[in-house]
């Protein structure tokens, strides 16, 4: 069973190798990496949200072995979202990243479902969003994940695609991945 739960120190190495393994299977895929949240999940660890209640680094694991690991931060950028949807109570999914050598696993798609649910438990979040830089990462979101294309802007000189999806309770999604984080889990 897989199991999703807030990153702790001795994480470090293995975020920080995946993410590493990551980017160089993007290269080599001709598609460049957003380098930019390639850190952030190891830059986290340990960090709360600002209640002081919620972690923001999470991963996923199998066995003990780090799988994947993500951030879900209370505020979204800026930029691209417009007011109305910056007002709406939401989670903004980021610094995503996934060991390559367990994709047929498919750990971005549990955790980017485990962030939904998780979500909709938290109480009071509407939204779950997210940005791609990569077109065939917002048409794999999209058309595979079943998250919407809100729009596109252009940041930095690419094409930046916000994306989201309704916070909802998945049924019988904790079978599949258990989430030995408490909604107020403590990151030790």
């Amino acid at each position: 069973m897989y199991e999703m739960r807030p990153a702790v120190d001795r994480d470090h190495e293995a975020i920080t190798g995946l993410i590493a393994a990551r980017n160089r299977w993007f290269e080599d895929r001709g598609i460049v990496p957003n380098v930019a949240d390639g850190s952030l999940a190891a830059t986290l660890i340990g960090d709360r949200a600002e209640d002081g209640r919620r972690p923001l680094a999470w991963v996923l694991c199998e066995d003990g072995q780090v799988l994947g690991c993500t951030v879900l931060l209370s505020d979204i950028q800026a930029w691209g979202w417009t007011d109305q949807q910056r007002a709406e109570p939401s989670l903004l999914m980021l610094g995503t990243y996934t060991d390559p050598a367990h994709r047929h696993d498919k750990p971005g798609r549990l955790m980017a479902w485990w962030s939904v649910d998780y979500a909709a438990r938290l109480g009071g979040v509407r939204w779950v969003r997210r940005v791609t830089f990569a077109d065939r990462l917002m048409r794999y979101y999209r058309d595979q994940q079943k998250w919407n294309l809100v729009d596109t802007v252009i940041r930095d000189g690419r094409h930046a695609y916000l994306m989201q999806r309704r916070a909802e309770r998945l049924k019988n999604f904790e079978s599949l991945v258990a989430d030995s984080g408490s909604l107020t889990a403590s990151a030790s």
